[in-house]
């Protein structure tokens, strides 16, 4: 009963404070970078994620274990995909309740139970089950970090370091790049036991995440919606201190706003903010989302499951383009960044829509088109030769009884 009273009293209460202003007045500081560091390495993981996902199709395909076949391989990312949505979705419900710093931890426990698990996979189905609740756990770590950027930095550096902390994913894509070269190498470590490796790097990346996570605070802007504003006024104090701020200005009078206190945002409320009063920004942030989870995971997933002629050797090439165009009818057009000499700065050039190859076979439309599409990759390097850099080993797959070209 008296808990019952307090979240009433919690929900009927409306407070006034300054806490957002003196957040936003705050010049960056060390405080500001290692929060910067702390949220930006769930990024540099989901990158390896990615990554290691897409080259270590061909040693799930060879495992004597596993044996996956191309729709197995398919299934497993899907199911990595599933997670992710379905984590932000429920992480994201939670984090509204108990507060952003402890789902910090549930959801990198999550995602570190589930790697390693997946590294002991011993069937299709416990390998599809851990990435599931792997890509939960990024998931989660989506909703809980995006919070932490708005609430935590202030409003005239927000822009750049939303783009700094998620553009760390590609540094997670190198280091999977990097970890397959050495762990899929059949002159360095045994192939069924590479990619379970591979898998446990991503762990151990984690585990040091765990530390990072120290750095950062319980939002004071959560804190002071849900009833607790002494501790929400003690963190900006320290964060005050940190950044430097002469004890003359924290006593300044700043801007207060009116917050009505409570437990939770209603999921109503929620639905009216998203489809009713910012409908637009809702679509568009929905767009480039949907671009990015399905278009671009679904091409680096899957992009060793098919052998193509590449300069006349048969190399794992994705189908993911061809499958796309083909099932939806969008155009394929060519597109490559040349660097020009003469303005001694990277130009880029389009070539027309390309005719799509379609014989009736819906796989013999995929290898064709896919070739086709390697054929216009060829060209231009074939042209562009000195601009060529090719950092992965796209030939390392071999054609079942092929010998190994390295």
């Amino acid at each position: 009963m008296d808990q019952r009273i307090a979240t009433a009293h919690v929900q009927a209460a409306v407070v006034e404070t300054d806490i957002p202003a003196r957040l936003d007045r705050l010049p960056w500081s060390r405080f500001h970078t290692l929060v910067v560091a702390a949220l930006g390495i769930t990024w540099i993981l989901d990158g390896l994620e990615v990554t290691l996902a897409g080259a270590l199709s061909g040693a799930l395909k060879e495992s004597p274990t596993l044996r996956f076949s191309n729709f197995d391989v398919g299934f497993a990312n899907s199911a990595y995909l599933a997670g992710a949505v379905l984590g932000a979705l429920g992480f994201g419900w939670l984090t509204d309740r108990i507060g952003r710093k402890k789902l910090f931890f549930i959801t990198l426990a999550v995602y570190l139970t589930a790697t390693a698990a997946t590294a002991l996979s011993w069937s299709v189905g416990s390998y599809a089950l851990f990435r599931f609740l792997t890509g939960a756990g990024i998931g989660g770590e989506y909703t809980a970090i995006n919070s932490t950027i708005q609430e935590l930095v202030p409003a005239r550096y927000r822009g750049w370091t939303d783009l700094l902390i998620n553009g760390s994913f590609w540094i997670g894509a190198a280091i999977g790049a990097f970890s397959a070269i050495v762990l899929l190498d059949p002159a360095v470590i045994s192939p069924d036991f590479g990619w379970r490796l591979a898998y446990l790097t991503g762990a151990a990346l984690g585990l040091i995440v765990f530390v990072m996570r120290m750095w950062i605070p319980e939002s004071p802007r959560w804190l002071m919606i849900h009833g607790r504003p002494e501790q929400a006024h003690t963190i900006v104090d320290e964060i005050e201190k940190a950044a430097t701020v002469h004890p003359d200005e924290r006593h300044e009078a700043l801007p207060k706003i009116r917050l009505k206190m409570r437990s939770h945002t209603p999921l109503g409320e929620v639905a009216r903010t998203l489809f009713t009063t910012y409908r637009t920004r809702s679509l568009v942030g929905l767009v480039l989302m949907g671009a990015q989870a399905f278009f671009y995971n679904a091409i680096f997933f899957t992009f060793a499951l098919v052998l193509t002629d590449f300069f006349g050797i048969p190399a794992a090439t994705t189908p993911a383009v061809a499958t796309f165009a083909l099932r939806t009818g969008a155009a394929v057009i060519p597109g490559f960044l040349i660097w020009d000499e003469t303005l001694q700065k990277h130009r880029l050039h389009f070539d027309p829509p390309l005719e799509l190859i379609h014989t009736g076979d819906r796989t013999t439309d995929i290898l064709e088109n896919t070739r086709m599409f390697n054929k216009v990759l060829e060209n231009y390097i074939r042209k562009n030769p000195d601009q060529w850099l090719w950092i992965h080993r796209r030939w390392k797959t071999r054609p079942e009884g092929e010998a190994p070209l390295y």
